[in-house]
């Protein structure tokens, strides 16, 4: 193993583990591998100590031998692949310690707390060329504890760089920013900060949705003082929406972000269903990445470890940080992130990105900042460029046109293309679709805090959205028009543009512009007098008004209107709105409209609902299109009694009768997600033959397939068989299913 470790040099990525992970760490170095940029060695914790250090952990024997292989070989990168903690030595926890974390004392922190005077910081061990604090390698941490956990690290890297949603979520951005309130008033900073990444540091290509905590209202609780709007607001933006960046700003700790805990690891991780949609988060706040605690786990552990969705990587602080300090970081992180390399035009991998930050800001605010994640993992960012040429025959290339004037209730015509980013030259090859979403002009926002003192809060939002359409791009040329609604705002910003497209084999592009305004409305001899067509579901699209529901449904709304779904929010009375029973005050919808990816003119509204009673309900919907015809529907729906058990409804096995090939149950239930399955399977004497296990983070529809195998491996024989689903959810709910009888044939 000495010899192995000290002259196998044919590598540019080195693994560290613990010797209980190997088979993670396998699996991992077999998928970077094959994707064919990097080339893995992996080494345990063990054969470091022995070979460097007589047998006797010590971490310096880790950055000692990460600098031997410096000077000896090409490497580049070091991933710690697993969880640590302070303790190395086992003399006081006796948790798994995977990778131990390195500490350093606090020269700022004054506490009776062991931990609370030293900080974690995976910098030391590339602090390998010098006399210095500069890393000189690309570093990363997975934070998990078992191999299966590892196991599931590596197919959650797998599902974000190949099975990820073919939508918009990779060009869009969500920042979030605390308020002034609480134990220390910090006025409007953290707003502040966040409107500078905005205004300087997010390219105009990328769409930003904004969740400020000083826009919602305080509700007083048993717990204290909370934002429930805001935290929907949130989780909205990342389960519907999706977001490539989540960015946090404002206090924190490895708990919760805000004092009302806007945030909160033990519960809302588990209401992140965006697993086709991970976000990479970024936390300028303290000790949201304190994982060198054996006894907590820090929030940006368990958005990693979540199997529903969460977070692919995050980037966060291990102790108590500094606000001014974290902007400065924050905002080169988002300049290497979004921005392409100079010269070879392409994206940093999220090691490269934290390494170049750590170069430039390296004080000990700065080594607090750990990246948990996969430092050779670039952000699934559209690599093509979109270029919009001409609105209404305007040419916007031309770098003398300052912007052209639009109307409502005028048909807009667009026309672009593709290039490639690298060359700048067209790309004749590119064929699939683009979708265009028009924003009005900006909107100003000044608003104040939940205090007598109360800083003056201003920052500015995307105006509301005009239209969503789509068309198709052949040859790498595209034409599209749409009608602007005659509801708009008559700003005097300019408006926005966005643009992002899907080739056939895959390949993805994003654009915008900026160079046009909507200053009027025009009269117009077009009619359009049919109103939109609107369906309603709860739950699933299998929902029929009546059915039994879960305690918090998924409100669906497939939406179709010819010449587009009014989504601007403005005129009076022309929300997209519903109303639960005979309640006056709607649930505004507006702002959850998006345009569907696989149909035109076809638009989806998806919104969880709270807050609602046991028993019958009804739930009237209205919507309108860009001409102000509007549509009203209704459905019937029942919430269950907080003691009922949970249903599952429309269990059956297809196919039925089923052979060699396998079957699948197919059932609904009415629990919140995540929900654990157990799939019990029973012969015709009552024996049981297979336990199958599953977790799905999606509502109601849910599946689970059978290979028609037993316990030990060995096909069925013939004859029926009984299948019985157990469902249980992190909030207490469970529910059993009936036998649902199938029948093996050969």
């Amino acid at each position: 193993n000495t010899e192995n470790i000290l002259n196998d040099i044919n590598y540019d990525v080195l693994l560290v583990t613990d010797k209980n992970l190997l088979n993670s760490a396998n699996k991992y170095k077999q998928y970077r591998e094959g994707k064919g940029n990097y080339k893995v060695k992996i080494v345990t914790t063990e054969q470091i100590y022995n070979t460097i250090n007589a047998g006797t952990p010590d971490l310096s024997a880790i950055r000692n031998y990460v600098q031997y292989l410096y000077n000896h070989t090409i490497l580049k990168t070091l991933i710690l692949w697993g969880d640590g903690h302070f303790d190395y030595r086992g003399i006081q926890f006796k948790q798994p310690n995977p990778v131990p974390a390195y500490q350093i004392p606090d020269e700022d922190e004054y506490s009776y707390s062991e931990i609370d005077r030293s900080y974690s910081t995976d910098d030391f061990f590339v602090w390998v060329n010098g006399d210095d604090n500069l890393p000189d390698l690309t570093v990363g941490r997975l934070p998990f504890n078992t191999d299966a956990e590892g196991q599931w690290i590596v197919d959650k890297i797998k599902k974000y760089e190949e099975g990820s949603a073919n939508d918009d979520w990779r060009t869009r951005i969500l920042l979030m920013a605390d308020d002034g309130v609480g134990e220390y008033y910090d006025r409007d900073d953290h707003v502040v900060h966040s409107e500078r990444l905005f205004r300087y540091h997010i390219p105009e290509s990328f769409i930003t949705d904004r969740v400020y905590l000083v826009e919602y209202p305080t509700e007083n609780i048993p717990g204290g003082k909370r934002k429930p709007s805001c935290t929907q607001a949130m989780l909205s933006s990342i389960n519907n929406k999706g977001a490539l960046i989540w960015n946090y700003i404002g206090h924190g700790n490895p708990r919760v972000l805000s004092h009302e805990e806007t945030f909160n690891r033990d519960v809302h991780i588990g209401q992140m269903t965006n697993i086709d949609r991970l976000t990479f988060m970024t936390a300028a706040t303290c000790d949201f990445g304190r994982f060198d605690d054996p006894e907590v786990k820090s929030g940006s552990e368990e958005l990693i470890l979540s199997k529903s969705g969460g977070a692919i990587g995050v980037y966060s602080a291990t102790r108590v940080v500094i606000g001014s300090y974290n902007a400065q970081l924050n905002e080169y992180l988002f300049d290497k992130l979004l921005y392409p390399d100079d010269v070879t035009n392409r994206y940093c991998s999220l090691g490269e990105a934290s390494l170049m930050v750590k170069i430039i800001y390296n004080r000990v605010n700065d080594q607090k900042y750990v990246l948990f994640g996969d430092p050779t993992m670039q952000l699934i960012i559209p690599e093509k460029v979109v270029k919009i040429e001409k609105i209404n025959g305007i040419d916007l290339i031309d770098t003398n046109t300052n912007h052209t004037n639009l109307k409502g209730l005028t048909t807009v015509n667009i026309t672009g293309k593709i290039t490639d980013a690298i060359t700048n030259n067209d790309d004749n090859q590119f064929n699939g679709n683009i979708w265009l979403t028009m924003f009005d002009g900006e909107q100003f926002i000044q608003t104040y805090d939940n205090t007598p003192y109360s800083a003056t809060y201003r920052f500015q939002k995307m105006g509301p959205a005009l239209n969503r359409t789509s068309t198709k791009v052949i040859d790498g040329k595209f034409e599209a028009s749409f009608v602007i609604p005659q509801d708009i705002s008559f700003s005097d910003s300019l408006g926005r543009l966005y643009a992002f497209a899907i080739s056939s084999d895959n390949q993805y592009a994003k654009g915008a512009t900026r160079k046009f305004k909507i200053d009027g409305i025009e009269t117009t001899d077009v009619k359009d007098n049919t109103p939109p067509e609107v369906n309603l579901f709860l739950d699933s699209r299998e929902f029929k008004s009546g059915d039994i529901v879960s305690p918090n449904p998924l409100l669906i709304v497939d939406l179709y209107d010819e010449s587009g779904i009014n989504s601007t929010g403005l005129g009076i009375g022309h929300l997209t709105e519903a109303w639960i029973d005979n309640n006056p005050n709607s649930i505004d919808l507006t702002k959850e409209i998006r345009n569907s990816f696989d149909k035109p003119n076809y638009s989806i509204i998806e919104k969880v609902l709270t807050n609602i009673s046991p028993g019958k309900h009804t739930l009237k919907f209205r919507t309108w299109d860009v001409f102000n015809n509007f549509t009203i529907k209704e459905i019937e729906f029942i919430i269950p009694d907080e003691n009922q058990s949970g249903i599952i409804r429309n269990a059956i096995a297809k196919p039925n009768p089923f052979n060699s090939n396998g079957v699948t149950i197919r059932f609904n239930h009415n629990l919140v997600p995540p929900v654990q399955a157990r799939l019990v399977i029973y012969n015709s004497f009552g024996q049981e033959v297979q336990t199958i296990e599953r977790t799905f983070s999606q509502y109601s529809n849910s599946e689970i397939e059978w290979n028609c195998v037993d316990h030990l491996g060995k096909r069925i024989p013939i004859g029926t068989y009984y299948f019985q689903i157990q469902l249980s959810n992190s909030q207490g709910g469970s529910a059993i299913s009936n036998a649902v009888i199938g029948i093996f044939v050969e």
